[in-house]
């Protein structure tokens, strides 16, 4: 079985590279399309260059770009992503297909022009926390307020209501914003079914034991963003381990 330098040196081997110098030339003519995940392409891209992640070229990328004998040039941090979705592209009918050797980070050590996107990232890294719409599939991360009872967390506030007299709980870190009248709670969890989840409204710490629940069944079952289980990185205690992109 091949490992991933051997399958990503056949696919360079079928693909066409460009450098930053021979790409920057493009400019004006083809399109310029940056696979990169959102954090990266938040912090620099390319002028005028079209946002799609790898992880979702093959579903959306008709949409992006309809026209196939368009000219595009493909880029990632490095130079090996953007080969992987160049062959893809060829596979889907994309005549006039480059991959830039080097990827951005090349291509803007080298001095050439980049920009910060002005966009709603913050409110989209903010969705992306509770939610994941990459496919028609659209999941939710929610959490249990049973299980942060159980678990004695220390986050866990409440307050009477003066003016009702009716005690409410909630989250000193806002995982989940709603606050929850207890006396209501309580009658919940003796039931089968108990309270149930609540959608996360924040980064949930690594004490927290939130799930994954589909908001929508889709037909296609082929999850685009696996992460999306995982711990998000933006969780104030988050701890990420490896993070070898700038390499890719």
């Amino acid at each position: 079985m091949a490992n991933f330098r051997e399958l990503l040196a056949a696919t360079k081997a079928q693909i066409r590279e460009v450098t930053p110098e021979q790409a920057e030339r493009e400019r004006g003519r083809a399109t310029f399309l940056d696979v990169r995940e959102a954090d990266e392409h938040d912090q620099g891209t390319v002028p005028g260059s079209i946002f799609l992640p790898r992880g979702n070229l093959e579903l959306s990328i008709e949409g992006k770009i309809p026209d196939k004998s368009t000219p595009v040039v493909v880029y990632c941090a490095g130079g090996a992503r953007s080969a992987l979705a160049a062959k893809s592209l060829t596979e889907l009918g994309y005549t006039d297909v480059v991959s830039m050797s080097g990827g951005f980070n090349q291509w803007k050590n080298e001095g050439r022009d980049w920009i910060t996107p002005q966009s709603l990232s913050a409110d989209i890294r903010r969705t992306d926390v509770s939610e994941c719409r990459r496919c028609a599939t659209f999941c939710d991360r929610v959490i249990r307020p049973a299980t942060c009872v159980a678990a004695g967390c220390s986050a866990l506030y409440h307050y009477d209501d003066p003016l009702t007299g009716r005690r409410y709980m909630g989250c000193l870190h806002k995982v989940f914003a709603t606050e929850i009248d207890v006396e209501l709670f309580q009658q919940a969890e003796r039931t089968r079914n108990g309270f149930g989840a609540v959608k996360l409204a924040a980064a949930p710490l690594r004490r927290c034991q939130f799930d994954v629940e589909r908001a929508y069944e889709a037909e296609e079952d082929a999850c685009v963003n696996r992460r999306f289980f995982d711990s998000p990185d933006e969780a104030p205690d988050a701890v990420r381990a490896f993070d070898l992109r700038d390499r890719l």
